[in-house]
């Protein structure tokens, strides 16, 4: 069952008495009004902010050699074989908030001494809490989504 508007100011093609014409037109301004209803509803949701993130800028840093140290081994700490870990692609950015991010790739050692293949890592550090680290097959996308945020200048992150 069609619900059809009540149109003040029927087109004029309407107004010489063609019903059927006017029926026709009505629909296509209702059809219409519709998808601009549903497209500002669209565009509300598009804007409103999850109160649960934070963008913040980033740029590229220099981190000191504790910092690689301490970073490698939160990741390498969290394998069957941490000694066995290597690392590639090793980069740090600070945050406008004052954080800090690294990211890169690691390749894990299993039990039995064989390499699992590259997987990235990303890690976010508020002074000496860790925040986040993502670094297992299971989380790749999102480290590897966090760390092109943090290289392209901007990041949406927990505030908390």
């Amino acid at each position: 069952m069609d619900i059809l508007p009540i149109v003040l100011d029927p087109p004029r093609s309407c107004q010489n008495g063609v019903f059927l014409c006017c029926k026709r037109q009505i629909r296509q301004k209702a059809e219409t009004m519709k998808k601009l209803i549903l497209l500002a509803g669209v565009l509300t949701v598009a804007g409103c902010s999850n109160p649960n993130t934070l963008q913040v800028t980033t740029a590229p840093a220099t981190p000191e050699p504790r910092e690689v140290f301490y970073a490698k081994n939160i990741v390498a700490a969290e394998t069957a074989n941490p000694n066995g870990a290597k690392f590639d692609d090793f980069k740090a950015y600070q945050l406008s908030n004052g954080d800090r991010v690294y990211c890169g790739q690691m390749n894990a050692m299993d039990e039995v001494g064989g390499y699992l293949g590259y997987q990235p890592f990303y890690i976010r550090r508020s002074g000496s809490t860790i925040k986040s680290v993502h670094y297992t097959e299971k989380s790749a996308d999102f480290a590897d989504k966090k760390c092109t945020e943090a290289r392209n200048g901007g990041l949406m992150i927990s505030p908390d």
